[in-house]
This record gives structure tokens, C-alpha cells and sequence, in this order.
């Protein structure tokens, strides 16, 4: 990394911090790993899942930036309040975390995720998997999001990909 002070390992916790509370359905804690002006984008709502399964739409916010904690808070208690009325328990399954320095003060990270849910006769499915972008900054009580960006695999082309499959 660039001249700044920081493990890889700090920026993984922050991750798995964040990936965890929203799972256990602590929403304090993850609205804490962000900034009070954090911005949260997530897939458009205009993607097709190419399984034929409708997208979640407490998951797809239409392709605007959710900004805020404020707004990040009422966009993660809608998606855990809306998994739960389905009888689906979450869980995100976080590897390759890739730490850059953007600058001094700035970290770039970029994590594979797949997102997995159990539902409550005990089958269990991926719902998505993808990538996760972050920005994260130091701020007087820890690192946190400044920025935290999810891509899904099935929205994205890719070599081999065939336009109509997605």
C-alpha cells in the first residue's frame, strides 16, 4: 500500500463487520461502518435475473445512490424486514479482498461476494453473487464507507457471455 497506515486485515474486519451485522439483522452496527454522507449503490432495478427468479426489490433501489445513513439505515431495515417476512435468513459469503491505497487518507477495496439465503424449510440457494467496491476513509472513530458499491455477476457482461442472457 501508498503511504498510509492500515492493514489489509483492518480493512477485511471492516467488511466482514458490515456483511455480518446486516446478516444477524443488527442494523446499528452496519449503519455505523459508514460515513454520515456514505453513498450505497445497488444493481438497477431495470436488470433481469437470467434464472427467471424476480430480483428482490428491497435489494434493487433502482440504480440511485442511496446516500446518507439516514437513508442507509431505512434501506437495510426494509431489506432485512422483507427477508424475514419471506422466512429467508442471509448470508454473505466474502473472499478475495483486494486493499489499494487510493491516497493518504483513502482505501480502495474490492471483495467477491455471494450471497446466500436459507429459507425457513431449510433449503438453501445463491441468491446473487458479484462484486463489492468500497471507499473507505479514516474518521476520527475508525475506518468506515465512504462509498460501498454492489455489482451482481448476472447484471454484467463478461467474455463468453451472450448479449440475450442478461
Amino acid at each position: 500500500m501508498n503511504a498510509v497506515d492500515v492493514s489489509a486485515d483492518e480493512m477485511a474486519q471492516l467488511v466482514y463487520r458490515y456483511c455480518t451485522a446486516f446478516d444477524t439483522g443488527d442494523i446499528d452496527t452496519a449503519v455505523a461502518c459508514f460515513t454520515e454522507d456514505a453513498v450505497l449503490r445497488t444493481p438497477s432495478a431495470e436488470a433481469q435475473r437470467s434464472d427467471g427468479r424476480p430480483h428482490d426489490p428491497s435489494f434493487r433501489a433502482g440504480g440511485k445512490p442511496i446516500v446518507g445513513q439516514d437513508a442507509i439505515r431505512q434501506y437495510l431495515v426494509a431489506s432485512r424486514e422483507r427477508r424475514a417476512g419471506l422466512g429467508w435468513q442471509p448470508r454473505h459469503l466474502v473472499t478475495n479482498l483486494y486493499v489499494t491505497a487510493s491516497s493518504a487518507s483513502e482505501i480502495s477495496v474490492q471483495s467477491y461476494v455471494t450471497f446466500l439465503v436459507t429459507k425457513s424449510d431449510g433449503s438453501t440457494f445463491v441468491d446473487h453473487a458479484g462484486v463489492m467496491l468500497e471507499t473507505i476513509i479514516k474518521e476520527p472513530d475508525g475506518w468506515k464507507f465512504k462509498a460501498h458499491r454492489i455489482r451482481i455477476d448476472s447484471d454484467q457482461d463478461f467474455p463468453g457471455r451472450p448479449p440475450e442472457a442478461r
